[in-house]
């Protein structure tokens, strides 16, 4: 009996030897230096490694979801591990207005790379998933694909044509450039190329092309059918509207309503079969931004009852523009029908607000009072506290 007792306490010592082994797996996910930036950096000088800034705020719900979606990831914890000194930095807190300014961290989160000597190699903005965060730290070890490399190469003006070509992805990647900038890169890459068709650099077209004036788009203009057979109608048309309403932009900025009719006759010179929804929009944003209201609303009407008429949004988005800003009936009351018909595609409080507010400047307030009602009665369906519907109840008075 004894020697049974023996060999079963030692086949449970064996056992539980071999449970809390499976168990003992390593750190879970990316173990974050406990120290400072500076210290990080002397420890990454030391360990001979390169190192993981993760430049994020308390206030970012995506910060947060990185924290325990994707930092906690057992491949993502070994490949930064074994690869980095990772470290963390609050971006409100007064010692990181310095990382702020010097490499242009706008959004967050943004992830940085730095050299073991603290030389900024790589960086790149907004939340990803387990696979691309691992991705990322790949290419910031590949001095091809650096963001900050690349950029003194191009600025020292000794880029290879391979390095403008992923420099203008890294750009896109790492959430901050300018626009003029990105056709300078994508014009001096574009010009080192024979064929501007070759499905590497229509790729790189559809990537690249920000300005009217830029190779890249009056390439894909030139080319439409092509990149219409390869891309289709939807993401060509919205890649057209985006670089058209840049133009738009710049002219509303300038209050220059000859400069706006040059981009529309561009569009229906140069791509006449979408250049009726394309122009109509660009009209209506052109009169929005120069606050030319008497014009917006002829131009937005113009817009919905062609070609908005299927979007909820787009009808709430106007209809409450002209609640803020048009005061003649005739128009209010095409608001209202438009807000109307939006509500009858889908239950939004916000379109009941946008409702209940064009009635009450209508000099309905009974009636706007009664929609509020129903406002305030889906958002606490919703969970949502309904503050403009409040704000609009105490305009009435109530």
């Amino acid at each position: 009996m004894r020697l049974y007792y023996s060999i079963l306490l030692a086949f449970s010592i064996f056992t539980l030897g071999q449970n809390l082994q499976a168990q003992d797996l390593g750190p879970q996910g990316i173990q974050f230096y406990p120290g400072t930036f500076e210290q990080a950096i002397a420890q990454a000088r030391q360990d001979n490694k390169p190192v993981f800034l993760d430049a994020y705020t308390t206030w970012c719900v995506p910060c947060q979801r990185m924290d325990r979606q994707v930092f906690t990831d057992p491949e993502v914890g070994r490949f930064y591990n074994d690869n980095y000194i990772s470290v963390k930095m609050d971006m409100d807190k007064p010692e990181a207005k310095k990382i702020i300014q010097a490499y242009g961290v706008k959004y967050f989160p943004t992830f940085l790379y730095f050299d073991t000597n603290g030389e900024a190699l790589h960086k790149i903005s907004g939340e990803c998933d387990a696979f691309t965060l691992k991705q990322h730290g790949e290419e910031a070890m590949d001095a091809q694909k650096q963001y900050f490399t690349l950029m003194k190469a191009h600025e020292s003006g000794n880029a290879s044509t391979e390095q403008l070509h992923n420099l203008a992805r890294s750009m896109i990647n790492s959430g901050h450039f300018q626009y003029e900038d990105m056709t300078a890169i994508s014009n001096a890459y574009l010009a080192t190329q024979s064929d501007l068709t070759s499905p590497k650099n229509m790729d790189y077209i559809m990537l690249t092309a920000y300005e009217q004036e830029s190779t890249a788009f009056q390439s894909m203009v030139k080319n439409k059918d092509l990149y219409l057979d390869i891309y289709g109608d939807n993401r060509f048309i919205e890649k057209l509207r985006n670089v058209t309403q840049y133009s738009i932009n710049v002219a509303a900025a300038l209050k220059d309503e000859a400069m706006m009719n040059d981009i529309l006759k561009f569009n229906r010179d140069n791509i006449p079969t979408f250049a009726g929804f394309i122009n109509s929009r660009l009209k209506a944003s052109y009169y929005e931004q120069t606050e030319e209201w008497d014009k917006y609303a002829p131009a937005a009407g113009a817009f919905l009852e062609t070609y908005g008429k299927r979007d909820p949004d787009i009808i709430n988005q106007i209809a409450w523009n002209f609640y803020e800003k048009v005061d003649d009936a005739d128009q209010l009351t095409k608001a209202l029908n438009w807000i109307e018909r939006a509500i009858g595609m889908k239950e939004d409080y916000f379109f009941l607000d946008t409702k209940a507010a064009l009635l009450f400047k209508l000099g309905e307030k009974e009636k706007a009072l009664k929609v509020c009602a129903e406002s305030i009665k889906i958002a606490e369906k919703w969970g949502d506290e309904p503050k403009l519907t409040m704000e609009l109840m105490r305009k009435m008075g109530r």
